[in-house]
């Protein structure tokens, strides 16, 4: 049980960092629709990345413009890699509404920030891996 929505709660969104505290909440709009998302999967939903403070969002990559800055943006874990999983967020995402769709290779982006161009989706380009 939640305390946003029957299924998510204000822990699940909080950034990873450790060190910071919240200064802005997740968009209530946008977790009530990652609940439609998840009603309509009819599986969890995994976030791996909610809100995130400047410093966190910087040492992950982030833009300076990241919606994840604000609020309205969450990551989405894809089970091992899965494409058939990958597939049915993407579907459930559009299904729902949202606008803003970013593919890649552990997780989906899934945002509606009223600040960005809406009806756009992108891949993230794979992670270089580590040579030994």
């Amino acid at each position: 049980m939640g305390d946003l929505t029957l299924n998510f709660s204000a822990y699940e969104f909080a950034c990873h960092c450790g060190n910071c505290t919240p200064t802005v909440q997740m968009d209530k709009a946008h977790v009530n629709r990652l609940q439609r998302m998840r009603d309509f999967m009819e599986k969890e939903i995994n976030p791996t990345s909610g809100i995130r403070c400047p410093a966190h969002n910087k040492k992950v990559g982030g833009k300076p413009t990241s919606s994840h800055l604000n609020g309205t943006a969450t990551d989405i874990e894809v089970e091992n890699s899965s494409d058939e999983h990958r597939l049915l967020i993407v579907e459930a995402a559009i299904y729902v509404g949202f606008t803003r769709i970013g593919i890649a290779e552990q997780f989906v982006h899934v945002d509606n920030d009223p600040s960005k161009n809406p009806d756009r989706m992108w891949i993230y380009p794979p992670k270089k891996k580590e040579s030994a």
